[in-house]
């Protein structure tokens, strides 16, 4: 299972089998393409060296560097064609790297046939859009195979999936009870809503927390408006079990205990009965379609030094989700193919200087880098992460290096 950015390649490629497309995304993908230049280095560093590409390198090495720039880098024409022979810097000729592609595809059995001439086309599509418009095209695809069967598309949206959703795919799948435990902002709840599409289910976001009463699990008895007595009134975790839809338990370690507990027949058995429904009120039976997935950031154990307002589970409770339990950290490939590379190599610099910090309970999550990540349509990125140190002294700020400038409203990690 592995998704890429999607640049209209679907509709470029459409007459070949879905292999195809899943092939060629993979290998432009933003972080091993451009970015990264992983798999063919040689091409971008050819343009660089080109009349067109001289003028957008400055821009380019500034990019990487996290530095903000006003130049405009001008569209290509057309991709550069290298006429000498290639240097144990440049990689191999553009040629070569193409054909290698195609030869990829080819060999990877896929039963088109793949031109190099093909294959050029869409590459060059893709750099010249990224460099008219400055980003790549958000869309993307996740595709599942199954021993030697076609990869089937399960998912289309704005946002890659985390590294761990191939296990939490598969969990769901066989109907397993999943726990993802990570910290902060690592895309834990994120992934819910991404496992109801890629399952084609409702979806039901419940959050717990200490002042939660166990009615979100099992429902509530609410006054009539036909008289003096009251009704029973279903709750969507009641509504998920019966009709099915994938339902996530977040902030599952900040829960009541009792409230969990109330849910321990609904995660393990097929029949729940549920007593504010009445004494005649038949067992509700468990839909084939009902999933469960818990977001957590411990282990239900209690609090520690980082996350004071959680509690500790009851041991049944914890058992439901043993064998589905997930540790989870932030995904730093994904978070590269999801946002702007200097917002991303901001917080990912910051998160590792951070970490090396003994005893320290600050950490750059993905969800600040998302909103850096949007700042920076308004101003450069030293500024979109001045907010982010509030509460830093200037000996923090010391321990990672970094420059605050309260005049300007910036902070420069040297």
């Amino acid at each position: 299972m592995y998704s890429s950015p999607d640049p209209r390649i679907q509709q470029m490629l459409s007459e070949y089998p879905n292999t195809l497309q899943t092939d060629l995304q993979a290998f432009i993908m933003r972080e091993k393409y451009i970015v990264g230049t992983k798999i063919m280095p040689g091409l971008w560093a050819g343009f660089l060296k080109s009349e067109e590409g001289a003028a957008w390198k400055d821009v380019w090495e500034g990019l990487c560097k996290g530095q903000e720039t006003t130049q405009t880098p001008p569209v290509p024409k057309s991709l550069p064609v290298p006429t000498s022979e290639p240097t144990p810097s440049q990689g191999p000729l553009q040629e070569d790297l193409f054909g290698l592609l195609a030869k990829g595809l080819q060999q990877r059995g896929l039963q088109a046939e793949v031109s190099e001439d093909r294959v050029r086309q869409v590459v060059q599509s893709e750099i010249e859009r990224y460099l008219h418009e400055g980003t790549f095209n958000q869309a993307h695809l996740l595709y599942v195979q199954e021993g030697s069967a076609v990869p089937t598309r399960v998912y289309e949206g704005t946002l890659p999936p985390p590294a761990w959703f191939a296990r939490v795919y598969k969990l769901a799948l066989c109907r397993v009870n999943c726990l993802l435990v990570g910290p902060r902002g690592c895309g834990k709840t994120t992934t819910g809503a991404l496992l109801a599409q890629a399952l084609d289910l409702p979806f039901y976001p419940l959050s717990l927390n200490a002042g939660v009463d166990e009615g979100i699990i099992q429902g509530w008895l609410r006054p009539s408006q036909k008289g003096l007595y009251f009704e029973y009134q279903r709750a969507q975790f009641g509504k998920a079990y019966s009709e099915g839809g994938v339902v996530l338990l977040d902030e599952w370690d900040a829960a009541d205990p009792n409230t969990a507990i109330i849910a321990h027949a609904a995660l393990s058995n097929g029949h729940w009965t549920i007593p504010l429904m009445g004494e005649d009120a038949p067992p509700l039976t468990r839909h084939p379609d009902f999933v469960v997935l818990a977001a957590a950031n411990t282990h239900g154990l209690g609090a520690d030094r980082v996350y004071v307002g959680r509690n500790q589970l009851d041991g049944a409770t914890l058992d439901r989700f043993a064998i589905g339990t997930i540790e989870v950290d932030y995904d730093e490939s994904m978070e590269r193919q999801a946002y702007d590379v200097r917002s991303v190599d901001y917080g990912q610099r910051l998160r590792a200087r951070c970490r090396a910090q003994s005893g320290w309970i600050r950490d750059v999550s993905t969800r600040n880098i998302a909103e850096a990540h949007r700042l920076l349509a308004r101003m450069p990125v030293e500024e979109a992460w001045y907010g982010f140190y509030s509460s830093w002294t200037d000996h923090d700020l010391a321990r990672v290096g970094a420059v605050r400038d309260r005049g300007k409203q910036t902070v420069v990690l040297e």
